[in-house]
């Protein structure tokens, strides 16, 4: 009985690798270039795009399973995001170890594998230190510095401060990495919840949206150590009227 039990597992294990295959591949995400033009065998983008560049892990599922699922999570079972390309391909921001556990189902073709890759990402790069600025004085490096500090209501400052260096911490991996794309999106939630959806906040983000836009008119776009400076900046400069 134990042989056939021995048998029957092997003949499974066979049939589920046959129905999934699983692979990983390092890649490096751009963002940014949602309106690139290919000529020939060169790229190109305006001239004022702000084109980012973040380590990622591609995960591709192939079967012919007609559902996929996906599931990621930390050496402590705890889950980790991951963005869904396609409906069988995952990208994993995540520094360090992930494991991803990968289903396929489909009972009308008999199919049911599922498998178990463990992927990691090398540590996100450390992110440039906060340019040293002189005592009482607001750095405006970027010309966002005296905007946030000048136009900001009195309430609510070290709140969105901490908003703005989370977001350049997402930048370099820290806990997770995001796109600029990503981090402004999260920025105007964040802002929106720890400030009440304040009428005087919303306003203080349009002048400092203005603000950037002219620095990364003056600097040709900005790099990704570009967008972490420029929003400590804006954490300094919040930090210092609190």
């Amino acid at each position: 009985m134990l042989r056939k039990l021995s048998i029957w597992a092997v003949l499974f294990a066979q049939s589920a690798f046959a129905q999934l295959a699983v692979e990983s591949q390092n890649a490096v995400q751009l963002s940014g270039i949602s309106e690139a033009k290919t000529i020939g065998n060169a790229v190109f983008v305006a001239s004022d795009a702000t084109v980012a560049k973040l380590p990622v892990i591609l995960i591709t599922a192939t079967t012919d399973a007609a559902n996929i699922t996906f599931e990621a999570s930390d050496q402590s079972r705890l889950p980790v995001e991951f963005e869904q390309l396609t409906p069988n391909i995952i990208a994993v921001r995540s520094a360090g170890k992930t494991w991803v556990d990968v289903t396929a189902i489909d009972f009308e073709k008999n199919i049911y594998a599922r498998k178990l890759l463990v992927v990691e990402l090398g540590d996100a790069p450390d992110p440039p230190p906060d340019p040293p600025v002189p005592d009482n004085e607001i750095d405006n490096t970027y010309g966002v510095g005296k905007i946030a500090y000048e136009q900001a209501p009195a309430d609510s400052c070290e709140k969105v401060a901490a908003t703005y260096r989370q977001a350049a911490d997402f930048l370099f991996g820290r806990p997770t990495a995001k796109t600029v794309e990503q981090c402004i999106d999260w920025l105007d939630a964040e802002i929106t919840l720890v400030t009440n959806a304040s009428t005087d906040w919303r306003a203080w983000q349009l002048e400092i949206g203005v603000a950037m836009m002219e620095s990364q008119r003056q600097r040709q776009g900005f790099t990704r150590d570009d967008w972490y400076a420029s929003f400590i900046e804006i954490a300094k400069a919040l930090e210092a009227k609190k």
